[in-house]
């Protein structure tokens, strides 16, 4: 009930703010979405065995053209995910925007803040339900589960970007760097659990890129993106030891679009090297997605996925994780098999449902089961309903 009451007083407040403006050139929108989550083995966004509200973002997002090729934007969200996401508001985005050519077939420039990072097809969209292509992203790609949606959405920094078409072809390159900072308490325990680990842990030298080619009026889009960071733990009494982690991450995505349906698929690999007390060691993961959507009519649309996530790329089904480190071996791997349908009944209303049948439990969120993930057969099942002005 509280949930509701949520959802219609943000819906409310949205009637009001899309009024009458006076005349200037600006704009405002908005969103707000409730989710509903119930699981079988395993919790994922709130105690999701016994049935979570604990999923729901909203938020209001405005644009100003100042003139002269600049556009001031930015967003404010709430956005609760069980223990992946605190539920307090804060600025998502927020950026000025210098388009410093403008040509009929060629754009440039550059955007200074709170930019959103470039990864994959669906990561600058991921904020709105309307705008990404399931309630639950991806996993192998997006990682919603393990809570890094802070890290990858936005960062404090620059970016450049440009774009030119050829022919039927529409190219565009982004290349984005943020600013050195520290994770937060919240970072720190999604990554290595409550109250484990180090007090201080920085992320340096973030860095995304990506290049996209688009032809037949976005009828197919292939993409390439790359993530650098640097992670470093200096030691301390209660963490004497000294950490560096460089991670690289790319992502191939290919998408095409006709009138009735699309079919989406992404592939992602990391690499990591880690020098611990000098002593050096690599992995590397993967993973990756395959989907198609089906729109048999004018307010409706249905989806089938299936979804992989292998920690260690080299041990697939984590047997050798098992001998050799005596953890479970089902926690390094996950394979989800989803069907999902969405009901459109105008251009400001949606409600969406999905049952994901998962082996393996790589992607449940660790702070959601404290004493472990440790039914490798489970099923969840996720609806959410959501306005937007």
């Amino acid at each position: 009930m509280i949930a509701f009451r949520r959802f219609r007083l943000i819906a409310a407040l949205g009637l009001v703010v899309a009024g009458p403006a006076f005349a200037l050139d600006y704009q405002v929108h908005g969103f707000a979405a409730q989710g509903y989550l119930l699981s079988e083995g395993n919790n994922f966004f709130g105690d999701s065995t016994n049935g979570s509200h604990d999923y729901y973002e909203a938020a209001i997002n405005g644009s100003i053209n100042l003139g002269h090729g600049l556009l001031a934007s930015a967003q404010g969200l709430i956005r609760d995910a069980g223990r992946t996401d605190s539920g307090k508001p804060r600025l998502d985005y927020a950026l000025l925007d210098w388009n410093v050519i403008q040509r009929a077939e060629s754009t440039a420039g550059v955007r200074l803040g709170r930019v959103k990072n470039p990864l994959g097809l669906f990561n600058d969209t991921r904020d709105v339900i309307f705008a990404r292509p399931s309630i639950l992203l991806p996993q192998s790609i997006y990682f919603d589960g393990a809570g890094l949606r802070g890290i990858f959405f936005s960062s404090d920094g620059a970016q450049l970007y440009a774009g030119r078409a050829f022919g039927l072809h529409d190219w565009s390159m982004t290349l984005s760097t943020a600013l050195d900072r520290d994770f937060t308490r919240n970072e720190r325990e999604l990554l290595l659990g409550d109250g484990a680990g180090p007090e201080e842990i920085r992320l340096e030298g973030l860095v995304f890129s990506q290049l996209t080619d688009s032809w037949n009026g976005d009828r197919v889009r292939l993409s390439l993106s790359h993530a650098h960071a640097k992670v470093t733990v200096d030691p301390s009494p209660t963490f004497p030891i000294d950490a560096e982690v460089n991670v690289n991450v790319y992502v191939a995505s290919a998408r095409y679009n006709a009138e009735r349906y699309s079919l989406t698929g992404e592939y992602i690999y990391t690499r990591s090297r880690t020098h611990l007390d000098t002593v050096p060691s690599a992995s590397a993961s993967d993973g990756g997605y395959i989907q198609f959507d089906y729109r048999p009519a004018e307010h409706w649309s249905m989806f089938a996925r299936y979804d992989v996530n292998f920690v260690d790329a080299d041990d697939r089904n984590g047997n050798r994780a098992a001998a050799e480190l005596g953890v479970d071996r089902y926690s390094r791997f996950a394979r989800d098999l989803t069907l999902g349908v969405g009901w459109h009944p105008d251009s400001h209303w949606g409600v969406w449902g999905e049952l994901h049948s998962i082996y393996g439990t790589s992607t449940a969120p660790a702070l959601d089961n404290p004493d472990g993930a440790d039914d490798p057969h489970w099923f969840l099942f996720t609806v959410m309903a959501g306005y937007r002005f």
